[in-house]
């Protein structure tokens, strides 16, 4: 994915400081070290000067990010439309990478002197082992070409500073948001229940939960759940996963998350391992082998087997994952698909059920609950039409409701309501996606680098909250403020506002 500007900016920042560790070791230097600093034939009054020139523009270096930073999320918001603004946030991210060669060159040429450094002492001393210096404790002088391409590095700033005035980009940040909604995450589903209400659900659970209940006593059937993205196929699963007469009724239950890629080997050994509590080692690859020990866990047992968001259209490797489950035990498959064409390519006993958008009054109570959470509608009278327009342009799809009321939980000031409803980032035919850019483009500034780093992990990649905000760290990503001064207690707060 390509490198956004909040993120780039946030790098720049990092490697600003960085390059302003220059500046010692530039004024430390005169005229008479010119030969040790430069390969090139510069005579000692032109080393002085570039050197005077470089500490100059290294010193309002940092003023001229700032001032570009502050109008970032402006730039931002009308990068999408404006041809214009695209140009100038494509010339930034050059300069951005430019920053970074320079950088590395410079890293390269430390850990060179390092590496003949302790060479060197070896060899010396032979009998004794010698250790590799910390980088960040050597200090080299930088050659003129190093010198020359910084300068031009700090020129194309001062264009892109003076762009930024002509395009009349406005100066302001998104307001801090407490508790940004979790529904931005996308982490790999599991059969775990949020204990929340469901709208609008009633009649579709009772339909599986009898359809399932009518083929109790039959061999295993399977039932497709088809639905757009967004409309929450996967919340409705676990409604009927915990639903109390099919834990009465059936057992064991096994959920598995899919995804786009239908590895059977792996979702074999995910259920395999459900069932039996059990570790399944990585070179146990043998699918056969696999098939017995279901075929023995789940002999004469009425089980329920749910997988959830499954892509593959493909019929051949439905069939080897389906395979064992054909001569054993009575139970069901319930799989959840965008795709009719997924649906298909299974042996159904009836249509599939496919999940509709809500209607008008239940996507209300849906949005109200997560944009008002418990408050008394009373309060607020001001927000009667707003709100009900609002939800209006989320479509009757719960993942938008959800999301947008979350972004407005807590924020009752009517021109924030007006933006979010006249926003022109809202497309009919992307209703989730459009509302997931609204939410991201309201975020802070510093908290944008920290959502994005984390988008960057595979989708169902699994961290600890210490080890993002650990990374978060490395990555100069926390900014520390006179409240708190430890970085490890800001980033658990950036951790909680952005997921």
């Amino acid at each position: 994915m390509a490198r956004t500007t909040s993120l780039i900016i946030s790098n720049l920042l990092s490697s600003l400081e960085r390059l302003s560790q220059f500046m010692p070791t530039f004024s430390s230097l005169d005229a008479s070290s010119s030969s040790s600093i430069a390969q090139e034939d510069v005579n000692a009054a032109e080393v002085n000067s570039i050197q005077k020139r470089l500490m100059e523009d290294l010193s309002r270096l940092p003023r001229m990010i700032r001032r570009i930073q502050a109008v970032i999320h402006d730039a931002e918001e009308r990068e999408i439309n404006e041809k214009v603004i695209q140009l100038w946030l494509s010339e930034l991210r050059e300069v951005a990478c430019d920053v970074e060669d320079v950088l590395d060159q410079y890293d390269y040429q430390v850990i060179k002197i390092q590496v003949e450094g302790i060479t060197a002492a070896a060899e010396a001393q032979s009998s004794l082992k010698v250790s590799l210096p910390p980088s960040n404790s050597i200090k080299i002088p930088i050659s003129c070409g190093m010198t020359m391409r910084i300068i031009e590095i700090i020129k194309k700033f001062d264009e892109i500073e003076y762009d930024r005035e002509a395009l009349y980009l406005r100066e302001e940040d998104a307001p801090w948001r407490t508790n940004f909604n979790d529904v931005m995450k996308m982490p790999p589903s599991s059969s775990y229940q949020d204990e929340s209400p469901i709208f609008g659900r009633e009649d579709d659970k009772k339909k599986i939960i009898e359809l399932l209940l009518s083929h109790y006593e039959k061999k295993n059937i399977v039932i497709p759940i088809v639905g757009l993205g967004g409309v929450e196929k996967t919340t409705f699963a676990r409604l009927i996963y915990h639903d109390l007469v099919v834990c009465q009724h059936f057992f064991p239950k096994v959920w598995v998350s899919v995804s786009e890629h239908f590895d059977v080997l792996r979702i074999t050994k995910e259920i395999v391992s459900s069932i039996t509590k059990s570790t399944i080692p990585d070179d146990k690859n043998n699918l056969k082998d696999l098939h017995c020990i279901l075929k023995e866990a789940l002999s004469n047992k009425r089980f329920l087997l749910i997988l959830d968001n499954v892509w593959n259209e493909r019929a051949y490797k439905w069939e080897a994952l389906r395979a064992p489950f054909s001569d054993i035990g009575v139970g069901n498959i319930i799989v959840t698909t965008r795709s009719m064409s997924v649906a298909h390519i299974m042996q159904m006993v009836s249509p599939p059920l496919q999940l509709e958008c809500l209607h008008e009054e239940e996507s209300w109570l849906l949005f109200q609950r997560h944009a008002f959470h418990g408050r008394k509608l009373d309060q607020h009278p001001d927000f009667q039409q707003l709100r009900r327009r609002i939800t209006k342009k989320c479509g009757g799809l719960p993942l938008a409701l959800k999301v947008i009321g979350g972004f407005l939980q807590n924020d009752f000031k009517e021109q924030t309501w007006m933006d979010v409803l006249n926003n022109n980032l809202w497309d009919p035919k992307k209703i989730i996606l459009s509302s997931l850019i609204i939410s991201y483009n309201h975020l802070p500034s510093y908290l944008k680098p920290c959502f994005l780093y984390a988008s960057l992990f595979p989708k169902d990649h699994y961290f600890e909250k210490l080890e993002l905000i650990r990374m978060w760290i490395d990555h100069g990503y926390i900014q520390l403020t006179e409240r708190k001064c430890l970085q490890e207690d800001i980033a658990v707060e950036y951790f909680e506002d952005v997921l």
